[in-house]
Formats: C-alpha cells, sequence, structure tokens
C-alpha cells in the first residue's frame, strides 16, 4: 500500500486552532487538535484497494481466482475494501425481520446498566418523561419505557421511525440534529435525555446544548455517552463508510455543557476490547496504518475509550453562564 498525500485542511473544525495533525487510515482521515483535544473526520474520495473488487468481479477473473484456496473468506472480506451500508440503512437490517427482542442483540444489557447509573447517583426512572436521541433500533427505549412515566425516541431514518412505531410500539419521530432544532420539535420538556453515543455524530455541539436547555426541565439529567480520541478507535473503524464524524474530549463536552447550566455528577471511562471480532484478515492493515500514525500526538492507547457522563442541569436558563 501506497502512503497518500497528507490531507489539506486550515485548522480545527471545532476551535479553529492551527495546532493539528491528521491521521491517515484506510476510508478516512482524523485530524486532532491539541488545542481543544478533539479529533474530526473527513473521508476519503477513494480507497487504496477498491480496484481489487473490480477485477474480481470480471467474470473470467473471477472464476479463476475463485478456484483458490480461502477464495470464498477472502471475497467476503474484500467487500471492506469498497462502499458499505449508508448511513441511513444501519438499523434498520436489525428490524427488517420483524425482531423485537432485545435479547442475543448488540443492546442486551445496555438498559440494565443505564439503571444502575441511575441508581448509583439516586435518580427514579418512575417519574421520569425521557427523550431518547437517535434510539435506533429502539430496544433499549422499549425497555426503559417499561421503567419510567412516558418516553419519546428519535431516529434518521425513516424507516427505522416507521418500524419502531409500528413493530416496538414506541414513539418514535425522524430527527436530525445537525439540521433541525430540539425546540421546534417539542412543545413538552423532559426529565431525563439520553444520547448514547451520538453526539459523535453531531456538528455543532455548542448549538445542540442551547437547544438542550430549551426541552429540559429544571433538575433535568441528561446521560452522554461517548468516544475519545484514541488511536485505537480511529484504527478500530476504519473500514466502515458510516462512523462517528467527532472523537469529543471529557473536558472539551463538560465545558460546553457547563455553559448551558449543566453540571457533571459523575463519569465513567471504560476500556474496550480492540480489533474486528478476532479476524486476523484485516492484521496486515492494523500494521501497516499503525505504523504511520505511531508517534503522532493523540492518546496512543490500543483499547477505544467509552464515556459515559450525567449532567444535572442546575442553573434553568438558555443564556449561558459566561454571559451572566
Amino acid at each position: 500500500m501506497k502512503k497518500s498525500k497528507q490531507v489539506k485542511t486550515t485548522g480545527c473544525v471545532i476551535c479553529r486552532s492551527i495546532n493539528i495533525e491528521s491521521f491517515e487510515m484506510y476510508k478516512h482521515y482524523w485530524i486532532f487538535c491539541s488545542e481543544c483535544g478533539n479529533a474530526s473526520q473527513l473521508p476519503r474520495e477513494t480507497y487504496p484497494l477498491e480496484f481489487l473488487i473490480k477485477i474480481w468481479n470480471f467474470p473470467f477473473l473471477g472464476k479463476i481466482l475463485s478456484k483458490f484456496p480461502f477464495a470464498n473468506t477472502i471475497k467476503e472480506h474484500m467487500q471492506y475494501f469498497g462502499k458499505s451500508l449508508a448511513a441511513e440503512e444501519l438499523y434498520d437490517q436489525y428490524l427488517n425481520d420483524g425482531n423485537i427482542n432485545i435479547s442475543g442483540t448488540a443492546w442486551e444489557g445496555i438498559p440494565e446498566q443505564i439503571q444502575d447509573l441511575l441508581r448509583k447517583n439516586d435518580i427514579s426512572l418512575s417519574t421520569k418523561r425521557v427523550l431518547d436521541i437517535s434510539a435506533g433500533p429502539g430496544f433499549v427505549a422499549k425497555e426503559i419505557q417499561k421503567k419510567c412515566k412516558e418516553i419519546v425516541a428519535t431516529e434518521l431514518s425513516p424507516n427505522t421511525v416507521s418500524r419502531m412505531n409500528s413493530l416496538l410500539g414506541l414513539p418514535t419521530v425522524k430527527f436530525d440534529f445537525n439540521a433541525e432544532k430540539l425546540s421546534e420539535k417539542f412543545d413538552q420538556k423532559f426529565d431525563l435525555v439520553m444520547m448514547r453515543h451520538s453526539i459523535n455524530f453531531c456538528n455543532n455541539v455548542e448549538d445542540f446544548a442551547v437547544e438542550l436547555s430549551k426541552i429540559t426541565n429544571p433538575g433535568a439529567v441528561v446521560l452522554l455517552s461517548f468516544v475519545s480520541p484514541t488511536l485505537a478507535s480511529c484504527l478500530r473503524w476504519q473500514f466502515e463508510d458510516y462512523i462517528y464524524s467527532f472523537l469529543f474530549s471529557k473536558n472539551y463536552l463538560e465545558q460546553v455543557f457547563y455553559k448551558r447550566g449543566f453540571v457533571v455528577a459523575s463519569c465513567e471511562i471504560k476500556s474496550r476490547r480492540f480489533f474486528w471480532s478476532g479476524k486476523l484478515f484485516f492484521l496486515p492493515f492494523l500494521l501497516f496504518y499503525l505504523s504511520l500514525n505511531v508517534f503522532k500526538k493523540i492518546d496512543r492507547s490500543l483499547k477505544p475509550k467509552n464515556v459515559t457522563m450525567l449532567f444535572y442541569k442546575t442553573v434553568d436558563t438558555n443564556t449561558s453562564q459566561a454571559d451572566q
């Protein structure tokens, strides 16, 4: 694999600092800012090995290649070299077969984790009106619905919204926090807002925090989970087309939410197991892109870090504390 040219960018898209460094991955570039501690993602226009898919699809060559040992396994993995699932199709697949059971899915156990975290902070769900933002495919919100006073979910894909309403009986509305405003979408206010990793797709966290303040009651709780910048996270998702737009630092989000009256009540940081489900096929790519970026300034941990923060709304105002 030939190293491509350095990606050109004028500065950090969040804080405008020029104290940045780029990381080349298979399908993306990551721009890490030493000033604000965040990383932003830029998709590559072309992928280094996507031409192999076209070669394999030639009828004559395909027949020859299919006779090689492990041909089917290689062909299966080669799908990662090119374009894959579209963003709005991501969660449709989980509800296509009519499955309404959380058991055996990637979301199994998450409702219990949320309830445990709330209990540790003396927060009762029974009296809460809950908003679950980007809740697809809806399994977690469905379980929380059994414990809270009322819940509303949002999702980007119209198909997923329809299925969450019809199959799960979960009140769900279409919402894109990069194009719409919460205050224009909802008339009522909420006591608990959950955003589980969807904040990593938010293009303007500061504007979003303003909107969040408008639709939450005094004393409301915000449960925010996200992935922080590490070399492991950049490597981990490099073969996926639809990945996080940003990797946010804990300190940055804490400061943004504090300006809008939200104070941190608790913070948990957990390291996740790394690599692609043990698929050794990707090991050469891992080693190649690791060698390109191992001396960069980002946290060089080889375990992605998931951060979960609970915020209390202590100031009932839509004016930042900085302006008061």
